[in-house]
């Protein structure tokens, strides 16, 4: 139970309670200030008396400022919270495909693929291609694509990573190794 708890308690059922624990709980800034409002308020209400608006005001404003406090410690703490979860699951998964790394060969492989007939479009140096974005793209079907482009086969050797979903931004002018390079980057 909470000191405002006890506090609530106490003042609800005073004659439970002793003078010492009465003292103890008041020696608390926070409660005291609490006692002294919720006897302010008792004691309007008992006199019937109406409370000017400020009045009402000064309290509600006495009442934020413990509030905003507490505010701040708060979002300190989950602050904090937030970002030795995020360290956390960081090196997790880098340990995680750090291991997976080392037990094996680069992801992606090219392989010569049949000679394809003449294409029938010459590659003209002053055609000016665009990259191609894959956007939630499995790794698979980028590694397929890139591969027909140039006229070669692909094979991803690692299940999981073929599954894997990417963002991959391909520019078509980069040689097959470069881009190779750049798939086999990512862990």
């Amino acid at each position: 139970m909470n000191k405002t708890d006890l506090l609530l308690q106490m003042m609800e059922q005073p004659q439970h309670y002793t003078a010492e624990e009465w003292q103890e709980i008041l020696a608390d800034e926070e409660c005291r200030e609490l006692y002294t409002l919720m006897s302010k308020t008792q004691s309007a209400f008992d006199m019937q008396q109406e409370v000017s608006d400020e009045e009402i005001d000064a309290e509600w404003q006495r009442l934020e400022k413990h509030r905003s406090s507490f505010s701040k410690v708060a979002a300190v703490f989950i602050g904090i919270l937030m970002i030795s979860g995020i360290a956390y699951g960081a090196i997790h998964i880098t340990n995680h495909y750090s291991h997976d790394a080392e037990d094996q060969q680069p992801v992606v492989t090219v392989e010569k693929k049949k000679p394809a007939a003449q294409d029938p479009v010459a590659k003209d140096s002053t055609v000016v291609t665009q990259p191609i974005v894959f956007d939630n793209v499995s790794l698979d079907k980028i590694a397929r694509t890139i591969a027909d482009y140039h006229h070669k086969e692909a094979e991803v050797k690692n299940d999981q990573a073929a599954e894997l979903r990417f963002y991959f931004v391909w520019n078509q002018e980069d040689s097959l190794q470069e881009v190779i390079e750049k798939l086999n980057m990512f862990e």
